[in-house]
């Protein structure tokens, strides 16, 4: 936490936005969606990448943000709030349905355990093989999510000017 702290006042988020904003054809819905499939695939590695306090609010959130600033320069508060919404809610999609696919997590050992004591034998192979579809298929509805995201804020600054 104070690495973070230290990293904030010297300007993480702002260099974070300006390289960003280097990049023309970037949104925020497309930042996003990379940091989705980067996050569960972490998730289902058992890799600790993420987390609100310690990289979406200095890190992803800013490159989002400025990503749509460098396309539309003036940005509402309401598409400034939606781009806050989605930077959070993309870190806890990727995590809740990309964890289960790590074999010892504890959400398969849970799982294995509940079903075991109500007399349904399975194995945390078995567990894990069956959240890789669900995984797949959140990072696809969430993609549509961030398209749909994008094509939001682009129809909220057309309707300002």
């Amino acid at each position: 936490m104070p690495i973070i702290g230290l990293l904030e006042r010297y300007g993480l988020k702002q260099r974070a936005a300006e390289l960003i904003g280097k990049v023309k054809a970037a949104t925020s819905g497309k930042i996003l969606s990379i940091y989705m499939v980067i996050r569960t695939i972490a998730a289902a590695l058992s890799l600790r990448i993420g987390g609100h306090v310690e990289f979406i609010r200095p890190l992803i959130y800013p490159m989002a943000e400025g990503a749509d600033k460098n396309k539309f320069e003036e940005l509402p508060e309401e598409a400034v709030e939606d781009i806050k919404g989605m930077s959070a809610s993309v870190e806890n999609y990727a995590n809740f349905y990309g964890q289960n696919v790590f074999i010892a997590a504890g959400g398969v050992l849970l799982i294995v355990g509940t079903l075991g004591e109500l007399g349904i034998e399975v194995t945390e192979k078995q567990v894990s093989n069956a959240s890789i579809p669900i995984a797949v298929i959140a990072i696809i509805l969430v993609i549509i999510q961030l398209r749909l995201h994008d094509k939001k804020i682009s129809n909220m600054i057309n309707k300002n000017k």
